[in-house]
């Protein structure tokens, strides 16, 4: 009989967690938790309220097609991942701000 999640003792869910088995990412991921080195933006609030900003302004998006190099989609992708947002939302970030001229060149 299979018991939901819900159903489940504590005891019975942490051995059922116990077996699971994790991407690398998520082992790294639960890596660095173990290690103390999981930490939260050291901007918070400002990150907090530019994501709100993407996210208002995600409310009226329009399809746009683009050719990328792979190499290129790949980077966007990983430091997406980094940053923990979609890489979509990453790359409309990035041009919402370049639009606007947000974006800064670093030296």
């Amino acid at each position: 009989m299979i018991k939901l999640a819900t159903e489940m003792t504590r005891a019975e869910r942490e051995a059922l967690i116990s077996r699971q088995v994790l991407y690398a990412e998520e082992q790294e991921t639960e890596a660095f938790i173990a290690a103390g080195q999981f930490g939260s933006h050291p901007d918070l609030p400002g990150r907090i309220k530019e994501l709100q900003q993407t996210l208002k302004n995600s409310q009226r998006k329009m399809p746009v097609t683009l050719r990328l190099p792979a190499d290129v989609v790949s980077l966007i992708k990983l430091k997406a991942r980094h940053e923990g947002l979609p890489y979509q939302t990453l790359v409309s970030s990035l041009l919402y701000k370049y639009a606007h001229g947000r974006l800064k060149e670093l030296d």
